[in-house]
Protein backbone atom coordinates (compact mmCIF):
# COMPACT_ATOMS: atom_id res chain seq x y z
CA UNK A 1 0.00 0.00 0.00
CA UNK A 2 1.11 3.57 -0.67
CA UNK A 3 -1.48 5.16 1.59
CA UNK A 4 0.78 6.16 4.49
CA UNK A 5 4.48 6.97 4.53
CA UNK A 6 7.13 5.36 6.74
CA UNK A 7 7.10 6.28 10.41
CA UNK A 8 9.64 4.48 12.60
CA UNK A 9 8.16 5.52 15.96
CA UNK A 10 5.23 7.26 17.58
CA UNK A 11 5.59 10.97 16.91
CA UNK A 12 3.86 14.22 17.86
CA UNK A 13 4.51 16.88 15.23
CA UNK A 14 3.61 20.58 15.41
CA UNK A 15 4.28 22.69 12.31
CA UNK A 16 3.70 26.19 11.00
CA UNK A 17 4.46 27.99 7.76
CA UNK A 18 3.98 31.56 6.57
CA UNK A 19 3.88 32.79 3.01
CA UNK A 20 4.30 36.12 1.22
CA UNK A 21 3.55 36.73 -2.47
CA UNK A 22 4.72 40.05 -3.95
CA UNK A 23 4.29 41.32 -7.50
CA UNK A 24 7.58 42.65 -8.87
CA UNK A 25 6.21 44.34 -11.98
CA UNK A 26 3.39 46.82 -12.49
CA UNK A 27 -0.29 45.90 -12.29
CA UNK A 28 -0.50 44.53 -15.84
CA UNK A 29 -2.12 41.16 -15.34
CA UNK A 30 -5.32 39.44 -14.29
CA UNK A 31 -4.42 37.91 -10.91
CA UNK A 32 -7.90 36.47 -10.32
CA UNK A 33 -8.95 39.20 -7.87
CA UNK A 34 -11.50 41.82 -8.99
CA UNK A 35 -9.74 45.16 -9.42
CA UNK A 36 -11.54 48.33 -10.59
CA UNK A 37 -8.19 49.82 -11.69
CA UNK A 38 -7.23 46.87 -13.89
CA UNK A 39 -6.35 47.38 -17.53
CA UNK A 40 -9.38 47.61 -19.84
CA UNK A 41 -7.97 44.96 -22.19
CA UNK A 42 -9.04 41.46 -21.04
CA UNK A 43 -6.09 39.32 -20.00
CA UNK A 44 -5.83 35.59 -19.22
CA UNK A 45 -6.04 34.76 -15.53
CA UNK A 46 -2.82 33.83 -13.71
CA UNK A 47 -4.16 33.46 -10.20
CA UNK A 48 -1.14 34.51 -8.14
CA UNK A 49 -2.30 37.68 -6.32
CA UNK A 50 -0.28 39.50 -3.69
CA UNK A 51 -0.90 38.11 -0.22
CA UNK A 52 0.58 37.58 3.24
CA UNK A 53 -0.87 34.73 5.22
CA UNK A 54 -0.40 31.84 7.58
CA UNK A 55 -0.20 28.98 5.12
CA UNK A 56 -0.02 26.05 7.54
CA UNK A 57 -0.37 25.61 11.31
CA UNK A 58 -1.20 22.17 12.61
CA UNK A 59 -0.44 19.47 15.12
CA UNK A 60 -0.08 15.87 14.01
CA UNK A 61 0.20 12.53 15.72
CA UNK A 62 1.49 9.35 14.09
CA UNK A 63 1.52 5.80 15.44
CA UNK A 64 3.54 3.14 13.57
CA UNK A 65 2.14 -0.17 12.46
CA UNK A 66 3.83 -3.52 12.94
CA UNK A 67 5.67 -3.25 9.60
CA UNK A 68 7.20 0.16 10.34
CA UNK A 69 4.82 2.09 8.10
CA UNK A 70 2.48 4.58 9.72
CA UNK A 71 -0.52 2.68 11.06
CA UNK A 72 -2.54 5.74 12.12
CA UNK A 73 -2.03 9.43 11.46
CA UNK A 74 -4.14 12.30 12.80
CA UNK A 75 -3.63 15.96 11.80
CA UNK A 76 -5.63 18.90 13.15
CA UNK A 77 -5.26 22.48 11.93
CA UNK A 78 -4.37 24.31 8.73
CA UNK A 79 -2.83 21.73 6.40
CA UNK A 80 -2.24 20.59 2.84
CA UNK A 81 -4.39 17.72 1.58
CA UNK A 82 -3.56 15.83 -1.61
CA UNK A 83 -5.69 12.81 -2.49
CA UNK A 84 -4.89 10.40 -5.35
CA UNK A 85 -4.18 12.37 -8.56
CA UNK A 86 -5.62 15.58 -7.03
CA UNK A 87 -8.60 15.60 -9.41
CA UNK A 88 -10.97 16.14 -6.47
CA UNK A 89 -8.81 17.51 -3.61
CA UNK A 90 -5.32 19.00 -3.82
CA UNK A 91 -3.00 21.83 -2.71
CA UNK A 92 -2.67 23.57 -6.14
CA UNK A 93 1.04 23.75 -5.39
CA UNK A 94 2.14 25.03 -8.79
CA UNK A 95 0.76 28.43 -7.77
CA UNK A 96 2.68 30.92 -5.62
CA UNK A 97 0.12 30.40 -2.85
CA UNK A 98 -0.96 26.88 -1.92
CA UNK A 99 -4.54 25.86 -1.30
CA UNK A 100 -4.77 24.64 2.28
CA UNK A 101 -7.58 23.50 4.56
CA UNK A 102 -8.58 24.18 8.15
CA UNK A 103 -9.39 20.57 8.80
CA UNK A 104 -9.17 17.45 10.90
CA UNK A 105 -7.85 14.42 9.01
CA UNK A 106 -7.24 10.82 9.96
CA UNK A 107 -5.63 7.97 8.02
CA UNK A 108 -5.45 4.40 9.29
CA UNK A 109 -4.74 0.84 8.21
CA UNK A 110 -7.26 -1.30 10.12
CA UNK A 111 -6.15 -4.55 8.44
CA UNK A 112 -3.30 -5.59 6.16
CA UNK A 113 -3.78 -4.36 2.61
CA UNK A 114 -6.52 -1.86 3.47
CA UNK A 115 -6.22 1.87 4.25
CA UNK A 116 -9.01 4.27 5.19
CA UNK A 117 -9.08 8.03 5.45
CA UNK A 118 -11.48 10.75 6.60
CA UNK A 119 -11.29 14.54 6.57
CA UNK A 120 -13.62 17.19 7.94
CA UNK A 121 -13.07 20.54 6.18
CA UNK A 122 -14.02 23.60 8.22
CA UNK A 123 -12.54 26.17 5.82
CA UNK A 124 -10.90 26.19 2.40
CA UNK A 125 -7.99 28.64 2.10
CA UNK A 126 -7.82 29.15 -1.63
CA UNK A 127 -4.95 30.28 -3.87
CA UNK A 128 -6.31 33.86 -3.80
CA UNK A 129 -5.02 34.22 -0.22
CA UNK A 130 -6.38 37.01 1.97
CA UNK A 131 -8.15 38.62 -0.97
CA UNK A 132 -11.77 38.65 -2.07
CA UNK A 133 -13.12 35.10 -2.36
CA UNK A 134 -9.90 33.75 -0.87
CA UNK A 135 -11.55 31.75 1.95
CA UNK A 136 -14.61 29.54 1.90
CA UNK A 137 -16.44 28.40 5.00
CA UNK A 138 -17.18 24.69 4.80
CA UNK A 139 -18.86 21.77 6.52
CA UNK A 140 -17.52 19.09 4.17
CA UNK A 141 -16.76 15.41 4.70
CA UNK A 142 -14.25 13.34 2.68
CA UNK A 143 -14.31 9.56 3.03
CA UNK A 144 -12.20 6.94 1.22
CA UNK A 145 -11.00 3.36 1.53
CA UNK A 146 -8.15 1.83 -0.51
CA UNK A 147 -6.88 -1.69 -1.02
CA UNK A 148 -4.10 -3.41 -2.92
CA UNK A 149 -5.88 -6.77 -2.76
CA UNK A 150 -7.01 -6.35 -6.38
CA UNK A 151 -4.03 -7.43 -8.53
CA UNK A 152 -1.35 -5.08 -9.87
CA UNK A 153 -2.65 -1.80 -8.43
CA UNK A 154 -4.55 0.18 -5.80
CA UNK A 155 -8.34 0.45 -5.81
CA UNK A 156 -10.02 3.34 -3.96
CA UNK A 157 -13.70 3.90 -3.21
CA UNK A 158 -14.59 7.41 -2.10
CA UNK A 159 -17.40 9.74 -1.07
CA UNK A 160 -16.77 13.49 -1.12
CA UNK A 161 -19.59 15.54 0.43
CA UNK A 162 -18.83 19.22 -0.18
CA UNK A 163 -20.89 21.85 1.66
CA UNK A 164 -19.28 25.15 0.66
CA UNK A 165 -21.08 27.98 2.43
CA UNK A 166 -20.20 31.08 0.30
CA UNK A 167 -20.65 29.18 -2.99
CA UNK A 168 -23.63 26.84 -2.50
CA UNK A 169 -23.85 26.15 -6.24
CA UNK A 170 -20.53 24.29 -5.90
CA UNK A 171 -21.78 22.10 -3.05
CA UNK A 172 -21.99 18.50 -4.25
CA UNK A 173 -21.94 14.84 -3.30
CA UNK A 174 -19.54 12.70 -5.35
CA UNK A 175 -19.31 8.91 -5.05
CA UNK A 176 -16.66 7.14 -7.06
CA UNK A 177 -14.33 4.22 -7.67
CA UNK A 178 -10.72 4.55 -8.85
CA UNK A 179 -8.10 2.02 -9.93
CA UNK A 180 -4.43 2.86 -10.50
CA UNK A 181 -1.60 0.55 -11.58
CA UNK A 182 1.74 2.36 -11.89
CA UNK A 183 4.34 1.03 -14.38
CA UNK A 184 7.27 -0.59 -12.62
CA UNK A 185 10.70 1.02 -12.53
CA UNK A 186 12.62 -1.62 -14.43
CA UNK A 187 14.45 -2.25 -17.68
CA UNK A 188 12.34 -2.94 -20.73
CA UNK A 189 8.70 -2.09 -21.37
CA UNK A 190 6.09 -1.98 -18.58
CA UNK A 191 2.45 -0.91 -18.53
CA UNK A 192 0.06 0.81 -16.16
CA UNK A 193 -3.50 2.08 -16.04
CA UNK A 194 -5.67 4.76 -14.47
CA UNK A 195 -9.42 4.12 -14.56
CA UNK A 196 -12.11 5.97 -12.63
CA UNK A 197 -15.86 6.44 -12.56
CA UNK A 198 -17.92 8.74 -10.34
CA UNK A 199 -21.40 10.20 -9.99
CA UNK A 200 -21.94 13.74 -8.73
CA UNK A 201 -25.22 15.31 -7.54
CA UNK A 202 -26.37 18.38 -5.64
CA UNK A 203 -25.71 18.51 -1.89
CA UNK A 204 -26.13 20.86 1.05
CA UNK A 205 -27.63 24.24 0.16
CA UNK A 206 -27.12 23.84 -3.59
CA UNK A 207 -30.29 25.32 -5.18
CA UNK A 208 -30.00 23.12 -8.27
CA UNK A 209 -31.10 19.54 -8.75
CA UNK A 210 -28.76 17.50 -10.97
CA UNK A 211 -26.84 14.28 -11.44
CA UNK A 212 -23.81 14.01 -13.77
CA UNK A 213 -21.09 11.42 -14.38
CA UNK A 214 -17.29 11.46 -14.44
CA UNK A 215 -15.13 8.87 -16.22
CA UNK A 216 -11.40 8.51 -16.84
CA UNK A 217 -9.45 5.91 -18.80
CA UNK A 218 -5.68 6.38 -19.18
CA UNK A 219 -3.31 3.53 -20.13
CA UNK A 220 0.40 4.22 -19.52
CA UNK A 221 3.57 2.66 -20.96
CA UNK A 222 7.12 3.14 -19.62
CA UNK A 223 10.33 2.24 -21.42
CA UNK A 224 13.73 1.79 -19.71
CA UNK A 225 12.78 4.11 -16.80
CA UNK A 226 13.34 7.13 -19.07
CA UNK A 227 10.33 7.40 -21.39
CA UNK A 228 6.68 7.41 -20.34
CA UNK A 229 3.80 7.64 -22.79
CA UNK A 230 0.13 7.88 -21.85
CA UNK A 231 -3.07 8.44 -23.77
CA UNK A 232 -6.33 9.20 -22.00
CA UNK A 233 -9.97 10.11 -22.26
CA UNK A 234 -11.54 12.12 -19.45
CA UNK A 235 -15.25 12.99 -19.44
CA UNK A 236 -16.88 15.53 -17.11
CA UNK A 237 -20.65 15.40 -17.52
CA UNK A 238 -22.99 18.33 -18.16
CA UNK A 239 -26.73 18.51 -18.80
CA UNK A 240 -26.93 21.96 -20.43
CA UNK A 241 -27.65 23.70 -17.11
CA UNK A 242 -25.30 22.10 -14.58
CA UNK A 243 -21.94 20.40 -15.04
CA UNK A 244 -19.63 18.30 -12.89
CA UNK A 245 -17.29 20.60 -10.97
CA UNK A 246 -14.15 19.92 -8.89
CA UNK A 247 -13.63 23.20 -6.97
CA UNK A 248 -11.09 21.77 -4.48
CA UNK A 249 -8.88 20.11 -7.11
CA UNK A 250 -5.39 21.00 -8.25
CA UNK A 251 -7.02 22.20 -11.45
CA UNK A 252 -3.76 23.21 -13.15
CA UNK A 253 -2.82 19.51 -13.38
CA UNK A 254 -5.89 18.65 -15.46
CA UNK A 255 -7.40 19.76 -18.77
CA UNK A 256 -4.48 21.88 -19.93
CA UNK A 257 -2.01 24.29 -18.35
CA UNK A 258 -3.65 27.30 -20.00
CA UNK A 259 -6.37 26.87 -17.32
CA UNK A 260 -9.22 27.47 -19.77
CA UNK A 261 -11.35 24.68 -18.27
CA UNK A 262 -11.00 25.26 -14.52
CA UNK A 263 -14.80 25.54 -14.59
CA UNK A 264 -16.53 22.79 -16.56
CA UNK A 265 -18.86 24.16 -19.29
CA UNK A 266 -22.58 23.40 -18.80
CA UNK A 267 -22.53 21.02 -21.79
CA UNK A 268 -19.76 18.99 -20.17
CA UNK A 269 -16.21 18.34 -21.28
CA UNK A 270 -14.50 15.56 -23.21
CA UNK A 271 -10.70 15.74 -22.99
CA UNK A 272 -8.78 13.29 -25.21
CA UNK A 273 -5.12 13.76 -24.36
CA UNK A 274 -1.64 12.47 -25.08
CA UNK A 275 1.41 12.87 -22.83
CA UNK A 276 5.11 12.13 -23.33
CA UNK A 277 7.56 12.40 -20.43
CA UNK A 278 11.23 12.02 -21.30
CA UNK A 279 14.19 11.99 -18.90
CA UNK A 280 17.26 13.49 -20.57
CA UNK A 281 20.98 12.82 -19.93
CA UNK A 282 22.83 14.81 -17.27
CA UNK A 283 25.25 17.42 -18.59
CA UNK A 284 27.87 18.76 -16.20
CA UNK A 285 26.30 20.58 -13.26
CA UNK A 286 22.81 20.13 -14.79
CA UNK A 287 21.14 17.00 -13.43
CA UNK A 288 17.79 15.27 -13.82
CA UNK A 289 16.61 17.21 -16.88
CA UNK A 290 13.03 16.25 -17.78
CA UNK A 291 10.80 17.10 -20.73
CA UNK A 292 7.00 16.90 -20.43
CA UNK A 293 4.92 17.30 -23.61
CA UNK A 294 1.08 17.21 -23.72
CA UNK A 295 -1.70 17.55 -26.26
CA UNK A 296 -5.43 17.97 -25.51
CA UNK A 297 -8.46 17.82 -27.78
CA UNK A 298 -11.52 19.35 -26.10
CA UNK A 299 -15.16 18.78 -27.06
CA UNK A 300 -18.59 19.18 -25.51
CA UNK A 301 -20.13 15.96 -24.23
CA UNK A 302 -23.62 17.30 -24.93
CA UNK A 303 -23.90 18.22 -28.61
CA UNK A 304 -20.31 17.30 -29.54
CA UNK A 305 -19.11 20.83 -30.38
CA UNK A 306 -15.34 21.14 -30.70
CA UNK A 307 -14.19 23.55 -27.99
CA UNK A 308 -10.55 23.72 -29.07
CA UNK A 309 -7.15 22.08 -28.64
CA UNK A 310 -4.05 22.75 -26.57
CA UNK A 311 -0.29 22.09 -26.67
CA UNK A 312 1.69 22.14 -23.40
CA UNK A 313 5.42 21.79 -22.75
CA UNK A 314 7.60 21.86 -19.64
CA UNK A 315 11.39 21.51 -19.34
CA UNK A 316 13.06 21.50 -15.93
CA UNK A 317 16.38 20.45 -14.42
CA UNK A 318 18.33 20.56 -11.17
CA UNK A 319 21.49 22.55 -10.48
CA UNK A 320 23.92 21.52 -7.71
CA UNK A 321 21.12 19.41 -6.16
CA UNK A 322 19.76 22.57 -4.56
CA UNK A 323 17.79 24.41 -7.19
CA UNK A 324 15.27 23.42 -9.83
CA UNK A 325 14.92 25.66 -12.89
CA UNK A 326 12.18 25.31 -15.42
CA UNK A 327 10.21 26.80 -18.26
CA UNK A 328 6.56 25.97 -18.99
CA UNK A 329 4.46 26.95 -22.00
CA UNK A 330 0.79 26.46 -22.86
CA UNK A 331 -1.14 27.41 -25.99
CA UNK A 332 -4.91 26.93 -26.32
CA UNK A 333 -6.33 27.16 -29.85
CA UNK A 334 -10.01 28.09 -29.50
CA UNK A 335 -12.74 26.88 -31.86
CA UNK A 336 -16.13 27.39 -30.18
CA UNK A 337 -15.17 28.00 -26.52
CA UNK A 338 -13.27 30.91 -24.96
CA UNK A 339 -10.45 32.57 -26.94
CA UNK A 340 -6.90 31.76 -28.06
CA UNK A 341 -4.64 31.77 -25.00
CA UNK A 342 -0.87 31.50 -24.61
CA UNK A 343 0.99 31.47 -21.28
CA UNK A 344 4.69 31.23 -20.44
CA UNK A 345 6.23 30.59 -17.01
CA UNK A 346 9.84 30.73 -15.88
CA UNK A 347 10.29 29.25 -12.41
CA UNK A 348 13.00 28.59 -9.85
CA UNK A 349 12.74 26.51 -6.69
CA UNK A 350 15.54 26.49 -4.12
CA UNK A 351 15.87 24.11 -1.19
CA UNK A 352 18.07 24.56 1.87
Amino acid sequence: MRALSPSPSTAFTPASEGEVTVELGGNRRNDGVPNPLALPVPLPVIADPESELLNRAYVGWTMPGEDGLAGTRVVIGRQRIAYDNERWVGPVNFRQNDQTFDAATIEARPIAGVAVRYAYLDRVNRILGNNANGHWGSASHLFAASTNRIPFGVTTAYAYLLDLKPVPRLSSATFGLRYEAVPENTDGLTFGLEAEIARQSDYGANPNNFGVTYTLLRPVARWEDTTTLSVGWERLGGDGVNALQTPLATLHRHNGWADVFTTTPVNGLSDVHLRLMQELPDTGFVTNPKLDLRYHEFRALRGGARYGSEWDADLNFSVLSRATLGVRFAHYDAKTFDSDTSKLWLYVEVQY
